[in-house]
């Protein structure tokens, strides 16, 4: 986690900080009632809980997978928001590991773009032209992306 931190400062400079800090807090808080919303389900682990002189709850590892994706999603939207608030020309948020890097790659693309400077960046990620262009075919299909004309895109919002 560290390490995406630092990342993001780095990509995005020390006016980003502010906005990480708040994503952490957003985690906490989502892993937390998700946590919550599994122990209502489970009412002898409920009672159990409560039993205790000084309950403490834990949060599963799917639960906290769950607040993961989620706050990265919102820490990734905060990015764009950024960008385009800030006047800045659009700049590449960390590469992510898995399923992440598709979403990231999209976030980090201008609102209107052509085929070449998408692979152009596709490379500057270590994505392969071929995986690319499978991910716009892919966001054409559930609406993310929409095509212009012929080799001119933009994206859905």
């Amino acid at each position: 986690m560290a390490g995406e931190y630092s990342e993001f400062l780095q990509h995005l400079g020390e006016g980003f900080h502010a906005s990480i800090i708040r994503n952490g807090v957003t985690l906490m808080r989502i892993a937390a009632i998700l946590s919550s919303l599994r122990l209502l389900e489970d009412t002898n682990k409920r009672d159990k809980l409560l039993e205790q002189e000084t309950p403490i709850l834990e949060c599963s590892d799917e639960d906290f997978q769950t607040a993961m994706i989620l706050s990265t999603k919102l820490l990734l939207n905060s990015a764009d928001a950024y960008n385009m608030i800030g006047g800045k020309q659009q700049v590449l948020v960390p590469a992510a590991q898995g399923s992440y890097q598709r979403e990231t790659f999209l976030s980090a693309l201008p609102r209107v773009f052509t085929t070449g400077e998408c692979i152009t960046q596709a490379q500057s990620m270590g994505v392969c032209d071929r995986t690319i262009r499978r991910w716009i075919n892919n966001w054409l299909e559930t609406g993310q992306l929409y095509k212009s004309e012929r080799g001119l895109y933009k994206k859905a919002g």
